[in-house]
């Protein structure tokens, strides 16, 4: 016999509360297989399958009206490439935006020295510095120079490049090295 939930139990399972669970079954999202005779609702084995996949797709921001949409629609693809593709694009647009906005602020904070702020990324760099026949030897050069001279300029230069904490403190440890 498959294993049943009261709501309690599935919410606790994946972190939601009991309003959210019965907000999802208002807007036809998620309904309980059935209800005892003192009227508890039972979620079965499908039921906690079906709130796993939910729960993926609110991961990546889909809205739920859209995650309705495709659970009932849904095909024999195990998942729908198209629309994770779409929501990709969005999210995508998102992060390009934002970083537009980073940089303006940056650039404000930093006097308004533009120069850094127009690479489009740090990979954009690295391959800029690549044509110009850096090697990685010659890299490590570089931001060790920047480093031991100037490592308060060497953390923001990577900062308005788009460099991430995590690999800004990477590099600077990296070039320390040299």
């Amino acid at each position: 016999m498959d294993k049943t939930y009261r709501i309690s139990e599935l919410g606790k399972a994946f972190g939601l509360s009991r309003t959210a669970l019965l907000y999802y079954h208002s807007i036809g999202l998620l309904s309980p297989s059935e209800r005892t005779e003192s009227g508890y609702r039972v979620y079965s084995e499908a039921d906690y399958k079906k709130l796993q996949t939910i729960c993926s797709y609110r991961r990546t921001g889909m809205p739920l009206a859209a995650i309705r949409k495709l659970l009932e629609s849904r095909r024999a693809d195990p998942v729908p490439a198209e629309i994770l593709e779409r929501r990709l694009g969005e999210i995508n647009g998102l992060i390009a935006g934002l970083e537009k906005q980073r940089r303006v602020i940056l650039s404000m904070l930093g006097g308004g020295n533009d120069l850094i702020g127009a690479v489009a990324s740090p990979e954009q760099f690295v391959g800029i510095l690549r044509d110009l026949g850096f090697s990685d030897d010659d890299m490590r050069e570089w931001h060790g120079k920047l480093e031991a001279e100037m490592p308060g300029f060497h953390n923001n230069f990577l900062t308005l490049l788009g460099f991430s904490e995590e690999e800004i403190r990477r590099i600077r440890t990296w070039s320390a090295g040299s």
